[in-house]
């Protein structure tokens, strides 16, 4: 057996990923899609129902709703359930897309931007991102949206029309921005000492120009468009209703004292270990520690006990150095985790580690190789179908070891 991740070339792992694109997303048809149901976001600010309103304008519990359902399915689909902290951050990361969906589309309308969408952009979505995605025919379609919501095709339509529209702006816009970034001759040759500098063979800038400008560009790119949102963010005019998420948006703010005073009174109205967790994390950032100790106790001497909880609170006694404490509440979360949980073993592998109790790190070591043979065998059956998505199959699954553990250091 290895003693280490880093002995182990390869490791067969889900991994949660919240995938949004760039622009304003599709958020009235995508409601269509899930087992839920129910009306399009449009109804929802008919009803005044919001989760969060930004610069005035709202998002429907729906809406928000049936994205975080469609997130949940995606991961069920991989045979894995989500602990509470990470449903509490997936949650988060919905809403956050959806306040970021709203600001772009509100300032390209406000400069005056028309959108460009005509009747083939619309059977060119329908075709290339439902039908073939979805393997369906279109009298299937129309029977879907038909049963399962009550609209015909022409209102199917227009749905999508609108949500095409809204994100033929948000490109523009971005277009907008991404037209006004350059790369300076000494930004390149920068970017080349700092690649090829220190190498013995010597590099010809002409020969890797293209390829430095290519990618500085990109880079440079995104960060005109992470800046721009920065501006819209702050300058919105933005609530969020919910006292579980507005402190975890206080907190990816960085205001602490915020965050510590939603996500107290979440824990009073509604405790989960998700909020026991993110409020101790905010106290450990602000160097409160004493605090966030007393949050962990809190919940273990109300009974309000997870492995997540344990888990956490061992973690935090490892980095105060206080190692008998540490292991104790590791054991306990050792004893509470489902022993088929992969994420769960592997964390508790990496926080024994961390804890430098090897002999039990080994032991979830082991545990952990037995679970990936089986997921491996899992997946086999039934086989893919074809040579390419055996290739797709290998790729989704398979993570490098070091980007792994990166993945849990944050």
């Amino acid at each position: 057996m290895f003693n280490t991740l880093r002995d182990y070339k390869k490791i067969v792992v889900y991994i949660v990923v919240i995938a949004f694109i760039a622009g304003s997303g599709l958020m009235g048809y995508g409601a269509l899609f899930t087992d839920q149901g129910g009306e399009t976001p449009e109804y929802d600010e008919q009803a005044q129902n919001f989760i969060a309103t930004v610069n005035g304008e709202g998002i429907g519990y729906r809406e928000f709703s049936n994205f975080v359902n469609q997130q949940v399915q995606q991961v069920r689909m991989q045979q894995q359930e989500l602990s509470s902290a990470q449903y509490t951050e997936l949650r988060y990361n919905v809403l956050n897309h959806l306040i970021e969906s709203r600001l772009r589309l509100q300032e390209a309308m406000d400069i005056g931007l028309i959108p460009d969408v005509g009747e083939e952009d619309i059977d060119q979505y329908i075709e290339e991102h439902i039908l073939e995605a979805e393997d369906m025919t279109e009298e299937e379609l129309k029977s879907l949206i038909q049963q399962q919501h009550d609209i015909d095709m022409e209102q199917f339509r227009e749905i999508l029309k609108g949500d095409l529209e809204q994100q033929n702006l948000v490109e523009q816009r971005q277009a907008m921005i991404k037209e006004g970034v350059e790369v300076t001759e000494e930004e390149l040759e920068e970017e080349f000492e700092t690649r090829y500098g220190d190498e013995e063979t010597e590099q010809e800038f002409a020969d890797v120009k293209d390829e430095l400008q290519q990618d500085l560009l990109g880079r440079k790119e995104d960060e005109a468009l992470r800046e721009w949102m920065e501006d819209l963010k702050e300058d919105a005019e933005l609530e969020i209703r919910d006292t579980e998420l507005r402190g975890m948006y206080k907190l990816n703010e960085g205001n602490y004292q915020e965050a510590i005073v939603s996500l107290s009174e979440a824990k009073s109205s509604t405790p989960s270990a998700g909020i026991y967790i993110h409020l101790a994390d905010v106290y450990h950032r602000d160097e409160q520690i004493e605090e966030a100790k007393n949050v962990y106790q809190e919940a273990v001497d109300q009974d309000f006990d997870s492995w997540e909880i344990r888990l956490n609170y061992g973690q935090l006694l490892t980095q105060i150095e206080e190692g008998e404490g540490a292991i104790e509440q590791l054991d306990k979360a050792a004893e509470m985790a489902d022993e088929d949980n992969f994420m769960a073993q592997y964390q508790l592998y990496m926080a024994y580690s961390q804890a430098g109790a090897e002999e039990k790190a080994e032991e979830k070591m082991q545990q952990i190789q037995q679970l990936q043979m089986e997921m491996q065998q899992q997946m086999q059956q039934p086989a893919p179908e074809t040579e390419e998505d055996t290739e797709q199959e290998e790729i989704e699954v398979e993570i490098d070891q070091e980007d792994l553990e990166e993945e849990f250091d944050q």
